[in-house]
């Protein structure tokens, strides 16, 4: 028989509740969150990496802001660094390469072969089109995005009843063809 006490408002209360005690950690959790969102893992790959069910996962966001502030803090800092490696993949950059070869020596008059820096060639990366796109579609989507919304006022009619050098005029004086 389970032992019943009485708190403060009069309310009966089990001594000893039911169910298994959460096993949040206040100091661990937010820290290993922080550090795995940090090495690029997604919320569910977080999860199953500290062993809890999904439900667990949304219940101590919602529950610890602690443990929320740490998880988007660590998401945050991998996506400024990768928003700066795609910008600098983008524009393009300048580097140096080291090219080893083989160089024979003696060591204790035995002839020995290891690698070693015979030169450094400054080399400059162009900027790849691919990366460009991506960032020009995303921080300027009305401009550069795939699909463009154009509306015209023109009746059927008024489509039918024109040459196609008319209609072309007609499309520039408009502002739906740019010259």
């Amino acid at each position: 028989m389970k032992k019943i006490v009485l708190d403060k408002k009069s309310k009966i209360v089990p001594k000893n509740p039911i169910g298994r005690p959460e096993k949040y950690n206040a100091q661990f959790h937010p820290l290993i969150v922080k550090v795995l969102a940090e090495q690029g893992l997604i919320e569910s790959e977080i999860q199953k990496k500290i062993d809890i069910s999904v439900a667990t996962f949304v219940s101590w966001k919602k529950k610890y802001p602690e443990f929320l502030k740490a998880l988007t803090e660590g998401k945050y800092a991998t996506d400024k660094e990768v928003e700066r490696a795609l910008l600098k993949r983008a524009k393009g950059y300048e580097y140096d390469e080291s090219v080893e070869e083989p160089v024979s020596s003696k060591v204790d008059g035995k002839p020995t072969k290891k690698l070693a820096v015979t030169k450094v060639m400054h080399k400059h990366m162009a900027g790849d089109v691919g990366a460009q796109t991506l960032w020009l579609k995303n921080r300027m989507p009305d401009k550069w995005r795939d699909k463009q919304d154009i509306t015209m006022n023109a009746t059927i009619s008024e489509a039918v009843d024109m040459s196609p050098e008319e209609r072309h005029q007609w499309m520039i004086d408009n502002g739906f063809i740019k010259i």
